[in-house]
């Protein structure tokens, strides 16, 4: 395991679901599922608002990860929290 300092300017706050930044084709970084780490990703699929109380927010974020590919060549789309993008 590797320890990587980075200073306070390079550091990216996770998204609260309330930000729009997730438009369809979208390179992301997002946690891959059951894991802690950060993999580069592609958002797959146009985001559903939901309403939050009275707060418009996006609940899950569909995307396709980078070297994710199953047995036919085939990359699958996985759901990912959307704080966790």
């Amino acid at each position: 395991s590797k320890l990587i300092r980075l200073p306070w300017s390079h550091v990216m706050r996770l998204s609260s679901g309330a930000e729009g930044c997730f438009q369809k084709a979208t390179d992301c970084m997002a946690i891959f599922p059951e894991t802690t780490s950060f993999y580069r990703a592609k958002v797959s699929k146009s985001p559903v608002w939901k309403l939050s109380g009275t707060t418009p927010m996006i609940q899950e974020v569909i995307v396709k990860f980078e070297d994710d590919e199953d047995d036919q060549g085939r990359t699958p789309h996985r759901r990912v929290p959307s704080r966790y993008v």
